[in-house]
């Protein structure tokens, strides 16, 4: 099966999300800050999102051009319009993992999330969902 990436809408207002603000690792996972950006007013907010981590990459966008330019050919005009936040089905990373840990990743039920705002890109192949929790400013 072929990878397909999906819009991604933990809560309420994830395609607002203007850029990731900070990242902290802890020994229970990592906990993500967004900074969202409503684009019909001056409101802004903040959004944990706590992931149980297995694996996790941080990286320039520069990094990732020749995937930039196969999303932009085989999606819609309009899908980073819609939001930065993305669910990978059928991941081409988590199959790679499940065989460089000779298997035992395969029991696993592991979830490929992306992130990006306007520099970085963030993979996170995660065990299950995360906590999300809407932040006061």
């Amino acid at each position: 099966m072929e990878e397909k990436w999906l819009q991604w809408i933990p809560f309420k207002g994830a395609e607002y999300t203007k850029y990731i603000e900070s990242l902290n690792y802890t020994y229970d996972g990592v906990e993500i800050i967004l900074f969202l950006e409503f684009s019909d007013s001056k409101l802004t907010e903040k959004v944990s999102l706590k992931f149980n981590i297995e694996y996790a990459s941080i990286c320039d966008e520069r990094s990732k051009l020749m995937l930039l330019k196969c999303l932009y050919s085989n999606y819609p005009e309009d899908f980073f319009s819609k939001g930065r936040l993305f669910f990978i089905e059928n991941s081409k990373l988590i199959k790679y993992l499940e065989k460089e840990s000779g298997g035992i990743m395969k029991s696993f039920e592991l979830k490929h999330y992306v992130l990006m705002d306007d520099d970085d890109v963030f993979d996170i192949i995660s065990h299950g969902e995360p906590e999300v929790k809407i932040m006061k400013k």
